[in-house]
């Protein structure tokens, strides 16, 4: 199997690392791949948790962050680390599956590798995500939005002024991965090869107060930005991501009102944006 230096942004988590990383631990020492954990800022407990589980584990390295920045910039950051083998950036509360074991070291070293963020098929096998239909595959673009989902070609480095319209968004890998693939170059998109989230910890971000604004607001900002980029988009790509997640789904919106993050006022400030997303 092909190498990989996967890279954790992370911030003031402790308990989600120690669990990604017995978790995922098999991973490291069968492949000979490197764990990188770039640290927000946290506090001494995350820290001197990393800094001793790094003597005992020679493919954990640890990068800190001393002053803080916003979530996106610390993704951003994982693109300035100037590794040697495929970049995979992964979010701390992710499980590595199985199969990624099986993908073809035969792969081309400039294709990007795009898995599922749920399950879609349970055979495995892969589509070819182009130029021509980047905006069109509707799961292709659910699954690039999810940090954990894309594997960039090998010794892969955006260019500065990508670096810069990404960190404008909440979803800044995203933007890269469609970015590029709209310039010609090709992802593999593995269906069958899940990265599962999983349930321990507090509730994700689409059930708390920024569910809106990093969501909705985010995705919106992502596609007007990529439309400024050259990428001809429909409007199916403005509402894909609200349509096929908990965020356009009556449970959610169940929910989200219960939590009282949905209300008459919130509809008139958004509505705009409502009616755009929705």
């Amino acid at each position: 199997m092909f190498k990989l230096d996967v890279v954790v942004p992370t911030h003031n988590r402790c308990e989600d690392i120690r669990r990604f990383i017995d978790r995922n631990s098999w991973f490291f020492l069968n492949s000979g791949s490197n764990l990188f954990i770039l640290d927000n800022a946290s506090d001494s407990k995350t820290r001197d948790f990393l800094y001793a589980k790094s003597i005992s584990e020679p493919y954990l390295k640890v990068i800190s962050n001393n002053d803080f920045c916003s979530a996106t910039d610390n993704v951003i950051k994982a693109f300035d680390l100037g590794l040697t083998n495929r970049l995979w950036i992964m979010g701390d509360r992710y499980i590595i599956p199985n199969d990624v074991q099986n993908i073809a070291d035969s792969i081309e070293s400039d294709d990007f590798i795009l898995l599922s963020s749920k399950e879609t098929n349970s055979l495995f096998g892969y589509t070819k995500i182009t130029k021509k239909n980047v905006h069109k595959d509707q799961d292709a673009l659910i699954s690039a939005s999810c940090i954990s989902t894309i594997i960039y070609p090998l010794g892969y480095k955006p260019t500065p002024k990508d670096l810069r319209s990404a960190s404008l968004s909440t979803f800044p890998h995203t933007y890269i991965f469609v970015k590029n693939i709209s310039m010609g170059c090709v992802a593999r998109y593995y269906k069958g090869i899940c990265v599962l989230n999983t349930p321990d910890g507090g509730a994700n971000w689409s059930y708390k107060d920024k569910w809106f604004e990093i969501g909705a607001e985010g995705w919106l900002d992502l596609s007007d930005k990529l439309r400024l980029a050259g990428l001809k988009t429909n409007k199916r790509f403005y509402t894909c991501f609200v349509a096929n997640t908990s965020l356009g789904s009556f449970r959610g919106m169940l929910k989200r009102r219960a939590l009282g993050l949905i209300s008459f006022r919130f509809y008139l400030e958004k509505r705009r944006l409502i009616s755009k997303a929705f």
